[in-house]
């Protein structure tokens, strides 16, 4: 009983009454099971390898653009009730939560025409097609892009109805949509490519958008993420440009309500002293 503890004593060490297991003693379960561990490892280099071929790239762009702030073109409308609650709040904030609604996201869908999609994130839009347009009434529906090399083009539906073909000096027309195709010179391959609702593309362009006031100024940070680098940078500006439109659209109703009250109180003065006027003329005539 005594050797059989020595011998165990020999292969483990005593810290603060708990045995613990000797390096040799690791090796050796290791070599012992060697081709486990060889498994398991190349299973977890594979797991890890195909995640990383799966996971599809972001790319982002970012801008910073000025707001003209109501509060100065309409400076001296203190005594006029016209848009209290733009006036009262604070403009850079309200200007930069245009960003987020579904309004702006339809315009930049429509001016570029994102409803157009492929279907594989690695086949970047701007790189196959060009002026693209879908009118906001096509309905949604699944297509072949062939690209035959030097030869041109065939666009075809899901069940190989032919759409469209011909060479790349002349645009495809489509039902309800219109771009052309870049010219290619190399082997023939198909692209898939969707006409997606117009809701859902809207949704592809508010969720890629973010935006930061910077404090004190009256400057807001604009940032757009998405898959395709060839289209983040033209939904970015496309989104400064629709938020600039925005803005000037609202100076205009502003200064159309301004105007409108400005007539008003014209009238209404006009009218006033024409009530003096005759007032004044009865008053002579009594006398």
């Amino acid at each position: 009983m005594t050797l059989s503890q020595h011998g165990r004593q020999g292969r483990y060490a005593k810290i603060g009454g708990e045995r613990q297991l000797h390096l040799r003693d690791i090796l050796k379960v290791l070599g012992s099971h060697w081709r486990v561990v060889g498994f398991l490892t190349v299973l977890v280099v594979f797991a890890a390898y195909t995640q990383a071929r799966r996971t599809v790239p972001r790319y982002q762009s970012e801008l910073s653009v000025q707001v003209n702030s109501k509060k100065q073109v309409f400076a001296r409308m203190d005594d006029i009730d016209v848009d209290e609650l733009a006036l009262k709040t604070d403009p850079v904030l309200s200007e930069a939560l245009v960003l987020s609604t579904q309004r702006l996201a339809l315009t930049v869908t429509d001016n570029l025409g994102l409803r157009l999609q492929f279907q594989d994130p690695e086949t970047w839009r701007d790189q196959v097609v060009a002026d693209v347009q879908v009118d906001t009434l096509a309905r949604p529906d699944s297509f072949v892009l062939r690209l035959k090399g030097p030869a041109g083009y065939e666009v075809r539906t899901a069940d190989q109805r032919l759409v469209a073909s011909g060479t790349y000096d002349a645009p495809v027309l489509g039902p309800g949509f219109r771009f052309r195709v870049r010219p290619y010179e190399g082997e023939p391959y198909d692209a898939h490519f969707a006409i997606v609702p117009r809701v859902a593309a809207a949704a592809l362009v508010s969720g890629g958008l973010s935006y930061d006031v910077q404090g004190s100024t009256n400057s807001i940070a604009i940032r757009y993420q998405g898959t395709d680098p060839t289209l983040v940078p033209e939904i970015l500006n496309a989104a400064a440009i629709a938020l600039r439109e925005y803005g000037a659209n609202r100076t205009k109703e502003l200064a159309d309500q301004r105007l409108t009250y400005i007539r008003g109180q014209v009238e209404q003065a006009a009218e006033r002293y024409r009530q003096s006027l005759g007032e004044v003329q009865r008053y002579k005539e009594r006398q």
